[in-house]
């Protein structure tokens, strides 16, 4: 072997033994890294360490949606979520979590496995949703539970086989019925079926509050009694359900909602729930219906209604609310018959009402349906000119018999460019008419009592950029009297 290989072999050598040392030494410092990391970890705090556990329980309780529905299953969010996820950053955050009864009271579970929306368990939906209703009770310690029961992606409205066995579901649903204070169900006509089936000795004990989407074409001339046996139910909200098919304690039921109605099925309602105290019903347009009997209710107090008009006869015609407190109106068409109808009813309802809501006023100068009555608060939506001249006319010339007591009022307009002018004389009328009214009345002329709060609203996309500055002046002098002024455009707060 001459001298130059063995040099080579010799630099080779003593680089291997160095690469070695380097190699040697970058895992001692590693493990050293690692150890001072775990050092770190164990005494090291931040600043959420800190917090009592009081406190964060009160953050964790934030971070809980409003109230689970089946909606959050549309949106792709699992069942429990939120607690759960809590319950596993760390074993502090997992014993508060556990600690606190109210982050798991509210629970939504889908129940059925062909719903579009893919399974990752083994398992039916139905045993999982058992499996978490059973977990969501136990760690609620006893608290009342509020169930959103459905499928997350409804492809269930047709006939054919069950695609679900509901029954080991309903098996924990019946230990727990007590503890369930509020329900929501949406299911399709073969679940329904089963659940008709499975639910006869249900005890809903604590139950208040029914929400139901159901498809009960099925039902024909019965009625579905999952419900029947609930002696604190107090609202309801029926969907398009219509009353006719629910089994419900009726006479107990103060609060009711009800879509796709017709006036025979607003007045079956109101005869069904003789203690009722609210009401909101919104209607379909149909031109032929059966001629619903008048009602009169003695006790309810708030109605609200929702229309799109395509009938002659308005839904006002069949009713007479002796203690009706609160109306509000939402109607996409004011025509004669809606004039004639709203003052016939005000005639005869409108003595104790204290609270007006108009979406759409008539187009007439009259005010005579607003005559005589004892109003305190006032709202009015997509206000027509000749209108709008009209009433703040009367309300600026303290017309004794005109509103004697509005205290609230509220106007909402939506501009549009070929309107700019018509609505910029609203904005000043409102305005001035209050600002006329107030200091008559604090100067001793007439009975009136003096408005104390005023609000303006524009559309959210209708900022009214093209209004001089000198429209809101009144305005301005309304709260510099103390009159608490709102006059905005979605965020944006003009004065």
């Amino acid at each position: 072997m001459n001298r130059a290989t063995q040099a080579l072999r010799d630099q080779i050598s003593d680089l291997k033994a160095d690469l070695a040392r380097q190699i040697a030494a970058v895992s001692a410092s590693e493990y050293a890294l690692r150890v001072l990391e775990l050092r770190l970890e164990e005494t090291s705090t931040f600043p959420v360490d800190t917090l009592p556990a009081e406190l964060l329980a009160e953050i964790f309780l934030h971070a809980l949606p409003r109230k689970m529905t089946i909606d959050d299953l549309h949106l792709g969010l699992r069942w429990g979520s939120v607690p759960l996820i809590l319950s596993q950053i760390c074993r502090r955050w997992r014993e508060v979590a556990l600690s606190v009864p109210l982050l798991w009271v509210d629970v939504a579970l889908c129940i059925v496995d062909d719903c579009g929306q893919r399974n990752h368990n083994d398992l039916s939906r139905a045993v999982v949703s058992a499996q978490r209703l059973e977990l969501h009770a136990t760690r609620a310690g006893g608290r009342l539970l509020r169930l959103a029961l459905g499928c997350a992606k409804p492809q269930v409205w047709s006939d054919g086989e069950p695609n679900v066995d509901v029954i080991p579901f309903m098996e924990v649903l019946r230990r727990h019925s007590t503890t369930v204070e509020e329900i929501s169900v949406e299911l399709g006509r073969r679940e329904m079926e089963q659940l008709r089936q499975a639910a006869s000795d249900l005890n809903f004990l604590n139950l208040r509050s029914v929400s139901l989407s159901l498809d009960t074409s099925w039902l024909g001339d019965g009625q579905f009694g999952m419900f029947s046996d609930a002696p604190a139910l107090r609202a309801v909200d029926l969907g398009g359900v219509n009353p006719q098919c629910m089994d419900l304690p009726w006479e107990q039921v103060t609060e009711l909602v009800a879509e796709s109605c017709t006036p025979d099925v607003c007045c079956t309602a109101l005869r069904r729930a003789s203690n009722l105290r609210r009401a909101e019903f919104s209607m379909v347009p149909i031109a032929r219906n059966p001629e619903p009997r008048r009602i009169v209710h003695p006790v309810l107090s708030e109605l609200f209604i929702r229309e799109c008009r395509e009938y002659e006869a308005h839904i006002l015609n069949y009713f007479e609310l002796p203690a009706l407190r609160s109306l509000t109106l939402l109607t996409t068409e004011s025509d004669d018959n809606f004039f004639a109808s709203l003052s016939d009813f005000l005639d005869q309802s409108g003595s104790q009402l204290r609270t007006l809501v108009l979406g759409r006023p008539w187009m007439g100068i009259s005010m005579s349906p607003l005559q005589g009555l004892d109003l305190t608060r006032l709202e009015i939506r997509e206000v027509p000119h000749v209108f709008a001249m009209e009433l703040f006319g009367l309300l600026k010339h303290l017309d004794n018999a005109f509103l004697p007591h509005l205290d609230e009022l509220e106007i909402r307009l939506r501009l549009h460019r070929d309107r700019k002018v018509i609505d910029s004389v609203v904005v000043y009328r409102v305005g001035d008419a209050i600002l006329r009214r107030n200091q008559r009345s604090r100067d001793g002329e007439g009975t009136h009592c003096p408005v104390h709060t005023l609000r303006l609203r524009f559309a959210r996309d209708d900022l009214p950029y093209w209004l001089p500055e000198d429209a809101f002046r009144d305005y301005r002098t309304l709260r510099q009297d103390g009159v608490r002024v709102h006059v905005g455009a979605g965020g944006r707060i003009i004065v």
